[in-house]
């Protein structure tokens, strides 16, 4: 496994940008799943998400929008948005891509495996296309639970069928 997650990082900090060109578009490629995984996650102005996975910004800009990507909801909003991912380079995309309107956001190098989140701390977490890459999934998803809020929202989508994604 860790030599695994060595192999991703190198090669995400590699193909980050031309990936990001090519297919982390919310409307083309595998993304068209993107407006509706944000909408299954109900995301309010108030919700504090974090994306997992977030490599090149695709959701998080999604999320923006229903967090407030405007002045005039900025203001009121009490959302925070909080994206991870192992790629440092497909991180500096992400930040570069959210709306310069909407400064309450992170974007973290972190292993997905290991987060050093304080518990019950989101209200809704989303995974596009990330989940199925980890290498220990079940340990994970017990991460995840203990990140949410009670009654707190995780929304995920992985590549293929559910008889043929593990």
């Amino acid at each position: 496994p860790i030599q695994y997650k060595i192999n991703t990082k190198v090669n995400w900090n590699t193909v980050a940008p031309l990936y990001h060109k090519n297919w982390a578009s919310t409307y083309t490629g595998p993304f068209k799943s993107t407006i509706e995984l944000v909408k299954s996650a109900d995301i309010n102005p108030n919700d504090i998400v974090l994306d997992l996975a977030c490599g090149t910004g695709a959701v998080l800009n999604e999320v923006v929008r229903f967090i407030g990507n405007n002045i005039d909801v900025y203001r009121s909003s009490k959302g925070i948005l909080i994206g991870v991912d192992i790629s440092r380079s497909a991180l500096s995309i992400a930040k570069s891509s959210i709306s310069p309107y909407f400064v309450k956001s992170l974007c973290i190098e972190m292993d997905a495996e290991n987060l050093g989140f304080r518990k019950s701390v989101f209200s809704k977490i989303v995974c596009q296309f990330g989940l199925m890459f980890f290498p220990n999934i079940l340990s994970v998803l017990k991460e995840i639970k203990k990140l949410l809020i009670k009654d707190g929202k995780l929304s995920i989508a992985v590549h293929g069928t559910s008889e043929h994604v593990p």
